[in-house]
């Protein structure tokens, strides 16, 4: 069997690529490697239109069936090709798009699918989604990445009295505890129509009256409170109605809801950047970071929406304003973190004061650093809008640390009661995160900041609990050797191939798959 694999993002461009929208698409690639091993030989390519026919050829003379995976999402997947081609990529959403906008045929899907004998997404609610659309027959699996290791570094050990860490490393690092706000509040600005916050070098400040860090406001008499609870409903009317009603209602009637005055006029024109002073403080080419405590931590891509950092910061801080020893360790991926550690820098600043700690960490961290980060972790956190499977919660999971997430979309395969707090969310309409029309076509999930807050605050009482703990950490392991083992991921793939031979797919092939 010969396997071709191709990702847009490889070994060569992965720097420059975190955080763009298919950098994640090489990680699950690299994970999939020993697995596709197990069954056959594996050629990377990185120019798919001139090299994946002539390797199908040649294995069609040799009598050795060939498919190429394209592990991308299907709008960015060649169709063309007279190799058997499948799309491996993860979806979070209800539905996968069925219509095009535009010229671009390829933002169809469904179109796309219909045009290749089959897919592999990562979990069993994108599979569905795959399913509904496309029907019962369609080929499709659900293989998540198989992170779970038997042995070698995803290994940590699940006495709590361990949760200390120590780290060096190249790059950023915002520790709460070493900032003096003040310097930060001068070049805090604040968008009201979408409620984000961020830097911008040249100062300037927000505007007096503006409600940044809800209870913490400038001006302090009776009418300044009211007249911040007018702006603060009327910014949430606005919100609420562009992201429900505009492209339901007719042009005639959106015309007559504005919104608040001194708000951002264009977002893509904002400048969010570090002051260079801040920027000078908070890199260096030796960091050393040192944490002890109740260390809650997560991956994010501070551009991602999705992943709702806000929520995540803003509720721990909540949660924890009178609590020292709990941290918030958010480790950022972006190829271009002063952007990112604007935004985030702004949305703690709208949470001061507290005791607790957050700390913002950008940096490449090799397998022993990011393993170490995990072993000095209490419990790993995600308050996302939806998963196409989440590798970083998986990985923690799979080296026995205890989750606080949602079990909905992917992670509804994995979290359960046994290894994470379950945090509450509801289904709420939304569009699908490329159409540029943002017209309302499917779902997502809004998670509950009260339950996340009670999910935090049990967690810090279960971390005290070394027998507790450890149930859930053992479980938390346990969990994710039946979700993503390497075993398990080879019967997943060999079913599917098996599947795909019975069409005639893989014609001209001696014998069986494998």
């Amino acid at each position: 069997m010969k396997f071709i694999v191709f990702s847009e993002t490889n070994a060569g461009n992965v720097s420059s690529s975190l955080g763009l929208p298919e950098y994640s698409y090489y990680f699950v690639l690299k994970s999939y490697l020993p697995l596709l091993r197990r069954i056959g030989d594996v050629v990377e390519v990185l120019n798919p239109q001139s090299e994946v026919d002539p390797i199908f050829h040649q294995c069609n003379q040799d009598g050795l069936p060939c498919v190429f995976l394209s592990f991308s999402p299907p709008g960015r997947t060649l169709t063309s090709l007279r190799c058997p081609t499948i799309s491996v990529f993860a979806w979070e959403f209800e539905d996968i798009p069925y219509e095009s906008w535009g010229k671009e045929i390829s933002a169809n899907w469904a179109y796309v699918l219909r045009q290749l004998p089959g897919a592999i997404t990562h979990s069993s609610y994108s599979k569905k989604s795959v399913r509904d659309r496309m029907g019962p027959d369609y080929i499709v699996a659900s293989i998540p990445a198989p992170v779970w290791q038997e042995d070698g570094l995803v290994q940590a050990p699940v006495d709590v009295n361990l949760k200390k860490l120590s780290l060096q490393f190249s790059g950023y690092l915002v520790n709460s505890k070493d900032i003096s706000w003040a310097e930060i509040e001068p070049n805090v600005q604040w968008d009201r129509k979408s409620n984000q916050s961020w830097l911008q070098p040249s100062g300037g400040g927000y505007e007096a009256g503006t409600e940044l860090r809800g209870k913490s406001v400038p001006a302090k008499s009776v009418f300044a409170v009211l007249q911040r609870a007018v702006v603060s409903v009327k910014h949430h009317f606005v919100e609420w109605h562009n992201d429900v009603l505009e492209g339901i209602l007719p042009p005639r009637m959106l015309t007559t809801v504005s919104e608040p005055e001194g708000a951002t006029q264009n977002p893509e024109c904002r400048v969010e950047s570090l002051p260079a002073a801040l920027r000078e403080r908070f890199y260096s080419d030796f960091h050393t970071l040192d944490l002890e405590g109740v260390i809650y931590s997560a991956v994010i891509n501070p551009e991602d929406g999705r992943k709702n950092h806000r929520d995540l910061i803003s509720v721990f801080a909540e949660t924890f304003r009178d609590c020292k020893d709990a941290c918030l360790l958010l480790k950022l991926t972006h190829s271009n973190p002063d952007r990112g550690l604007s935004r985030l820098l702004a949305e703690i600043y709208r949470s001061t004061p507290f005791q607790c700690q957050i700390v913002l960490l950008a940096s490449y961290l090799d397998d022993r650093g990011f393993q170490s980060m995990m072993n000095a972790t209490s419990f790993v956190v995600n308050a996302s809008h939806g998963e196409g499977q989440c590798l970083p919660l998986m990985e923690f999971m799979s080296s026995g640390i205890p989750a606080i997430a949602p079990n909905t979309t992917a992670m509804a395969d994995y979290i359960n009661s046994a290894n994470a707090f379950i945090v509450k969310s509801s289904r709420e309409m939304t569009s699908w995160p490329q159409d540029p029309r943002q017209v309302l076509r499917t779902f997502r999930y809004q998670i509950d900041p009260e339950s996340l807050h009670h999910a935090y605050a049990e967690s810090y009482r279960v971390a005290k609990d070394s027998e507790k703990y450890s149930r859930m950490a053992t479980a938390a392991r346990k969990s994710q050797k039946i979700f993503c083992s390497l075993d398990q991921a080879e019967k997943q793939l060999r079913e599917f191939l098996a599947d795909l031979e019975s069409t005639g797919v893989l014609k001209g092939v001696r014998g069986r798959v494998g």
